[in-house]
């Protein structure tokens, strides 16, 4: 009888560690606060919103790979990934891109503060000028309008570091958002000193991405009929 017992423990022990055994997937992200860092609660509000979408659509435990631009683009352009809030080079035939929310975001540039305000109505009207924004792996549409606009680009490692660049004269912009500041480790001195664009470069939607020939692996099979294709 004793041994009955033992032998059902075990065999309950097994099917408990097998229920809560995951496959552990990493997720490629760069430092881009306040939606990905190393440095924040959660590692920044666009993990924390990913970590509430895979408890109920997820088969797999998410582990945060963050990376430089540059390195992300090549592990994504090589197909080593799963899941990625960077965003894989556009005609990506393995990329799917799913939202994590209604709200858009707005990139456009920031520069040392101005009485008058600063906007444009063509990119064009910064012909001349000199922006830090981050390093890519090729040059992508956004990157080719701000060439084509007669603009010069600076690559950084950082957000950060662009608007560093900025505050020491040596950048005339540095490629951001409207949030970016509240998560830097600039000053209120710093952070005054800085003018964001009315005008914007780029709008995106916050989401991430993943591998189609990770999909089976990756999503509970209740949930396959509602992922975007």
């Amino acid at each position: 009888m004793k041994r009955i017992i033992f032998l059902l423990l075990c065999l309950l022990c097994f099917f408990v560690f097998s229920a809560d055994e995951r496959l552990n997937v990493d997720v490629i992200a760069v430092d881009y606060p306040p939606y990905t860092s190393s440095k924040l609660t959660g590692d920044g509000s666009s993990f924390i919103l990913l970590s509430k979408y895979a408890q109920s659509n997820f088969s797999v435990s998410l582990t945060p790979f963050f990376l430089p631009p540059a390195r992300a683009n090549r592990v994504i352009k090589d197909g080593y990934w799963c899941l990625s809030f960077y965003p894989p080079r556009e005609g990506n035939k393995v990329a799917r891109f799913v939202s994590l929310s209604d709200n858009v975001v707005s990139m456009g540039f920031y520069r040392l503060r101005k009485k008058e305000g600063f906007h444009w109505t063509e990119l064009k009207e910064l012909k001349g000028k000199i922006v830090a924004l981050l390093r890519p792996d090729v040059i992508g549409k956004m990157h080719q309008n701000i060439l084509d606009a007669g603009l010069q680009m600076v690559y950084v490692e950082s957000i950060e570091q662009g608007l560093q660049l900025v505050l020491k004269n040596r950048v005339d912009y540095a490629f951001g958002d409207n949030l970016v500041l509240s998560e830097t480790n600039l000053s209120e001195v710093q952070k005054q000193k800085l003018q964001f664009s009315e005008s914007s470069v780029h709008e995106a939607e916050i989401g991430f991405f993943y591998n189609i020939e990770c999909k089976d692996k990756l999503f509970n099979q209740n949930k396959m009929e509602l992922i975007i294709q």
